[in-house]
C-alpha cells in the first residue's frame, strides 16, 4: 500500500513506521502519534504498548490544553467560548429536555480594559472572583 509512498521510493527512505491513534476522550481521532526509521526495526508488544501510553499522554495535553481555552483565567469560570461550543453541541445533540440557562456577564472587555488601565489589574481581578 505504500511501495511507491514519496517517502519510502525518496527522501527520508522510510523503511520502518509504526503508528497509534490520537483518540479523544469522545473517541473523534484526530490524528497518528508515529515513530519512522530509515531502518527496518521490529516492534514487539511492550513497545506498542509503550506507544499507547506515549499517545494517550499526549491526548491528555491536548485535551487539557484545549479545555484551559474554555475558561476564565481569573475566575475559573466556563468563559463565553465554552458557553457557546455547549450550545453548539446541544443544538447538535438533538436532544430536546428542557434546560434553564444561567449566564452571569458581570463585565464586558472593553469596560475591564478601561478599567485595568485606571485602576490596575488587581482590583479589577478581584472584583471578578468577588462576583
Amino acid at each position: 500500500r505504500f511501495a511507491e509512498h514519496p517517502l519510502i521510493v525518496g527522501a527520508p527512505f522510510i523503511r520502518f513506521y509504526a503508528g497509534v491513534p490520537l483518540k479523544s476522550s469522545t473517541g473523534l481521532i484526530l490524528g497518528t502519534l508515529c515513530v519512522t526509521d530509515t531502518a527496518p526495526h521490529p516492534f514487539n508488544a511492550d513497545q506498542v504498548a509503550m506507544l499507547k501510553m506515549l499517545a494517550a499522554l499526549v491526548m491528555s495535553f491536548l485535551e487539557a490544553w484545549y479545555s484551559a481555552g474554555f475558561a476564565d483565567p481569573v475566575t475559573g469560570l466556563p468563559n463565553r467560548q465554552r458557553l457557546i461550543r455547549d450550545l453548539q453541541f446541544l443544538a447538535a445533540s438533538g436532544d430536546t429536555t428542557p434546560r434553564r440557562l444561567v449566564l452571569i456577564d458581570c463585565i464586558d472587555m472593553p469596560r475591564a480594559y478601561e478599567l485595568a488601565r485606571s485602576m490596575g489589574m488587581g482590583p479589577v481581578e478581584s472584583l471578578l472572583k468577588d462576583v
